[in-house]
Order: C-alpha cells, then structure tokens, then sequence
C-alpha cells in the first residue's frame, strides 16, 4: 500500500477492504484511548500526525521531534486549561 494501490491490486491485495479496516481499526484506537483517558490522549494523538505532515514519514527525525513536541504541546494545553478556568480545577485522566 505504500507504493500504491495499483500495485497492491496487482499483488492480490484487497484494497477497499484493507482500506475500510484500517480507517475501522484506527477509529477505535481513537475511540478506546479518548474514552480511557479522556481528552488528554486525544491531545497526545494530534502531535505525531501533524509532525508526519510536517516532516514527512522519517522516524530518525521525526521520533525525537514527536516526543518533544508533544510533551511541549501537551504542557501548553494544561496550561491554557488551567488559566481559561482559574478558579475550578479540571480533571485530565484519571
């Protein structure tokens, strides 16, 4: 898949299908790590697709970049959290 549709077709690849389990699979990891720890895993699940975006698909350095960029991310979010809703307290997680 990825070299192209056309040549996993060529292969004997189902590619609608892998395609729909694929979308399947990762809307329940979505799903699962969003209702398991709340909105703060979905925070953690933007930053990696971004960065992808961003600097394309090499783990050399896009690995570090995600893992501090998230972390930075993260802490901007906490932080924008807690000043938006000074007096009260949310609770992120469990």
């Amino acid at each position: 898949m990825a070299v192209g549709e056309d040549w996993a077709a060529a292969r004997g690849v189902h590619v609608s299908r892998l395609i729909l389990t694929g979308y399947l699979l990762g809307s329940f990891v979505t799903g699962s790590v969003t209702a398991l720890y709340r909105p703060i895993g979905f925070v953690g699940l933007i930053v990696p697709h971004a960065l992808r975006l961003r600097l394309g698909a090499d783990h050399r350095c896009s690995f570090p970049a995600r893992s501090w960029l998230g972390a930075a991310f993260l802490a901007f979010c906490d932080t924008l959290a807690r000043t938006a809703l000074a007096p009260t307290r949310c609770p992120w997680g469990w």
